[in-house]
């Protein structure tokens, strides 16, 4: 009933009327346009028709993020929705993976929904994702729009066993295993290097099954600190993570192996011999003290790794024995020791005189004591 746009003098067969424009025409209002012919003297009969304003549908937008799931991640629509009316506007997503529905949110007045695709059982590597997005006002569904996704490529996780040695003696080899993942359903996978750290090496070459493998290391010497890792990728280049773990390289002792007699005469001289090894290629030369004991007195000999022992006095022991430093700082002497029983000896007399003597004559007797 409003009078919204006169239009005078016109000789036009038509005119228009913009419902926005007026700032009317909402759904339900009744327009009605009035016409008055006039020839400039006469006007004529007015004549009139009019309309009601029907319902607008709803319009709805829809994008999917992230552009390039992997498999298992969960994908989010995010929708906005509008109504020419104003009416309140419910969104429906339907969501398809490879043309299949795997979910529908029916009735929904958020702006977002979302699908795992780990949950729903599909959006492996390859697969196709797509979400169709339907506004309603409740009355009037406004069109379907939709956005879709391929489900990208995941890198391969690797990880080192938890069961490997992670403390060990310089000297000696140890298997480290590892363990390869990959969510992508038969993805297959490639070493793209394996290290035993700065203070080890690798032994042969790294085994491979078809989830995981091993691969030895040896640690030359210690005390020290060592990182082993390993990294893979998948048939598409993509790479694992570096999996790491450190291990500790602990110093031994130098082995002393002594050799010579258990047993010896007082005044007597006894040779022992001993051998030397140490598992750690260590820097300093190792140091070797030589001891006969408390009841014995060293003479060097010629020979490399030999030394005689002279026992003056007896009964008694003495301990013979040698001790090899390496000049670590932690267990870095080694030893071995024999205990010498010293054994006395008797005296030792000469007597010397006639044998043969006349009655009634007197002879003279000599002799020698040594001990």
């Amino acid at each position: 009933g409003s009078i919204v746009k006169t239009t005078s003098g016109s000789s036009s067969l038509t005119d228009t009327l913009n419902l926005g424009v007026v700032g009317n025409g909402d759904k339900g209002d009744v327009v009605r346009v009035e016409v008055t012919p006039s020839d400039g003297t006469l006007s004529g009969t007015t004549v009139n028709d009019s309309v009601t304003v029907g319902n607008s549908a709803p319009v709805a937008t829809v994008v999917l993020s992230p552009t390039g799931p992997t498999t298992n991640q969960t994908v989010t629509a995010t929708a906005t929705k509008s109504d020419a009316d104003g009416d309140a506007v419910s969104l429906t997503y339907v969501w398809k993976v490879n043309g299949t529905i795997v979910k529908t949110t029916s009735g929904s007045s958020s702006l977002t929904d979302t699908l795992n695709l780990g949950v729903v059982g599909n959006g492996d590597k390859g697969d196709v994702v797509r979400v169709e997005v339907t506004p309603s006002d409740g009355t009037l569904s406004g069109t379907t729009v939709n956005d879709s996704v391929t489900v990208a490529n995941s890198a391969p996780t690797v990880t080192l066993a938890p069961g490997n040695d992670l403390s060990v003696n310089e000297g000696t080899q140890h298997t480290y295993a590892f363990s390869v993942s990959d969510v992508d359903s038969g993805d297959s996978f490639a070493v793209v290097g394996v290290s035993c750290g700065a203070n080890a090496s690798q032994v042969g070459s790294t085994f491979t099954t078809a989830v995981g493998g091993s691969f030895v290391c040896t640690f030359p010497d210690g005390p020290a600190s060592s990182t082993v890792s390993v990294q893979v990728k998948d048939a598409e280049n993509a790479n694992s993570n570096s999996a790491t773990q450190s291990v500790t390289v602990a110093n031994v002792a130098p082995v002393v192996h002594l050799s010579g007699p258990s047993a010896a005469d007082e005044g007597s001289t006894k040779t022992y011999t001993y051998t030397v090894t140490d598992a750690g290629q260590d820097d300093a030369a190792i140091t070797v003290v030589e001891d006969c004991g408390d009841n014995g007195t060293r003479i060097n000999t010629a020979a490399a790794n030999s030394f005689d022992c002279t026992f003056p006095d007896g009964p008694a022991s003495s301990t013979v024995s040698v001790t090899a430093d390496d000049h670590d700082s932690a267990n870095n002497i080694g030893s071995d020791s024999i205990v010498v029983t010293v054994a006395n000896v008797a005296p030792v007399v000469h007597l010397s005189g006639p044998s043969a003597a006349d009655e009634g004559s007197t002879k003279t007797y000599t002799y020698t004591v040594t001990d």
